[in-house]
């Protein structure tokens, strides 16, 4: 519990120094927070949807890491895609700090809260992108290229499915 208490304090401390102490129940802590953030967010604080939540979200990044892992090994890098789940999933606990931005969104207006939110993503993406550095032992640039390859394939998937229903009609 100490580690995530850490890692909520001083994240890119921990994932330079503990990166490989993580543990699974470390991730599935951080997807329980994280679905029940996003479930407060919405106002249905049930059971079922947390569960819902904590599986879609650790399947996300099961494939998040599958992938990145893929394009590490291409490039050269030892395949550590456990790891990578581990501290990729970890990195979603970051949430609960932005939990009191959230509830205190209708008091703030809507341009500093989003401005906020965007300041927020910056850092998580920092934080993620850190955890590609430690666990592939890379530069910066190449964590960014293999940070940015899942959602490149989702697009070009999309974009060539509809490309597809449009030849089909």
């Amino acid at each position: 519990m100490g580690l995530l208490l850490q890692y909520l304090l001083h994240p890119f401390q921990t994932v330079r120094t503990h990166v490989a102490q993580l543990r699974l129940w470390h991730s599935l802590a951080a997807l329980g927070v994280f679905s029940m953030s996003m479930a407060s967010g919405v106002g249905i604080m049930r059971p079922g949807l947390l569960v819902l939540l904590v599986v879609i979200w650790g399947a996300i990044n099961i494939v998040n890491a599958v992938i990145i892992d893929f394009f590490a090994q291409c490039f050269g890098s030892k395949g550590n895609s456990v790891a990578l789940f581990k501290g990729l999933t970890l990195s979603l606990a970051l949430w609960i700090l932005f939990k009191p931005v959230q509830l205190l969104k209708m008091y703030i207006p809507d341009d500093i809260f989003w401005l906020m939110y965007l300041g927020f993503l910056s850092f998580v993406f920092s934080v993620q992108i850190e955890t590609l550095k430690q666990v592939y032992n890379i530069k910066t640039a190449k964590a960014w290229a293999l940070w940015i390859v899942p959602g490149l394939l989702i697009a070009v998937t999309v974009v060539a499915s509809f490309m597809g229903l449009f030849y089909l009609v």
